[in-house]
């Protein structure tokens, strides 16, 4: 069995769904400006990086049985193939 611990400062990427880019873009539109609250990247090859707790804090309204998924099933804990 592997034991895997994972910090909910750690930075995790997703592929956001269509759903999750405008919840995405909404939450950060009524967010206030400032260094400690900034919106993060989309990387190259279409995949945000958040810490975890962020994604928490985003997208957890929208988590729930029979919901549309904000991003696709797989959290990656490391940063993903580019390609």
């Amino acid at each position: 069995m592997i034991h895997l611990t994972v910090n909910l400062n750690d930075p995790v990427w997703v592929k956001l769904t269509p759903e999750g880019e405008k919840a995405y873009d909404a939450y950060w539109g009524n967010e206030p400006k400032n260094d400690f609250c900034m919106r993060t990247h989309r990387t190259i090859n279409g995949y945000l990086r958040e810490e975890l707790w962020s994604l928490i804090h985003i997208f957890g309204k929208y988590t729930y049985m029979g919901g549309k998924p904000m991003f696709d099933m797989v959290i990656h804990l490391t940063e993903p193939p580019r390609g």
